[in-house]
C-alpha cells in the first residue's frame, strides 16, 4: 500500500512520533537524570543515524519508519537539552550563556549539515557525513562523561563562573577587581 494524498505523509507521522518521544524523553531525564540520556543519544546516533538512512527506499513506509526512529533519537537528545544547558549557568548570565552557546553551535554544526550531506553525495562520498556526525557523537558522549549530573540541581545554587577577586557569587563582586574565569561549585 503506497502513500494518497488522502493519507498523512511519512514525514508528519514521524514528526507526531518525534513530538511524543520529545515529552517521554524530557520526562525521564527528570527521572534518571540527564548524564545517561547525552550518553545513550550519543551511543544511539553512532549506531543507528546511518543504518537508518540506508532502509530508506522508494516505499513510504521505510522513510517513515527511518524518520521516526532517528527522529525518536533526535528528542532524545533535544527532550533534555532545555533542562541540561540552563542548570549549566547562574541565573544572573543562563540566558545570555544559553543563548550564545547554542545559536554558535546551531550555526556551526547544523547550519552546514545539508551542505557537507549534499557535497559528499554529490562527490560519491557521502560516508563522509556519517564519519563526520559519528564523531560529533562520539564527542558528545565524552562531554556527557565528564559532565557533573544536573539532575536536581537548585538552579539558585550553581557556581558563578567568573569570579572578581576571590568572589564565588555575584553579590560578592568587588568593582575593579580583574575577571577569573573558573567553575565554582558554591
Amino acid at each position: 500500500m503506497g502513500w494518497t494524498p488522502l493519507l498523512p505523509s511519512p514525514r508528519v507521522c514521524a514528526q507526531a512520533v518525534a513530538i511524543v518521544a520529545l515529552i517521554g524523553w524530557g520526562a525521564l531525564s527528570d527521572r534518571i537524570g540527564r548524564r545517561p540520556l547525552a550518553i545513550a543519544f550519543g551511543v544511539s546516533a553512532i549506531l543507528f543515524f546511518y543504518p537508518l538512512s540506508q532502509l530508506i527506499s522508494d516505499q513510504p513506509w521505510t522513510l517513515f519508519v527511518a524518520q521516526a526512529a532517528g527522529m525518536s533519537i533526535w528528542a532524545m537528545g533535544a527532550g533534555m537539552y532545555p533542562a541540561l544547558i540552563s542548570e549549566l549557568f547562574p541565573t544572573r548570565i543562563r540566558a545570555t550563556s544559553v543563548a550564545i552557546g547554542t545559536s554558535i553551535s546551531v550555526a556551526v554544526f547544523g547550519g552546514t549539515a545539508p551542505y557537507l550531506l549534499t557535497w559528499t553525495g554529490q562527490i560519491g562520498a557521502s560516508w563522509v557525513f556519517w564519519v563526520w556526525t559519528s564523531v560529533l557523537a562520539a564527542l558528545a558522549i565524552v562531554g556527557a562523561l565528564v559532565m557533573k549530573e544536573t539532575r536536581g540541581t537548585d538552579m539558585d545554587s550553581v557556581g558563578w563562573p567568573f569570579r572578581r577577586g576571590g568572589a564565588t557569587s555575584a553579590s560578592d563582586q568587588t568593582p575593579g577587581a580583574p575577571i577569573v574565569l573558573s567553575r565554582t561549585t558554591s
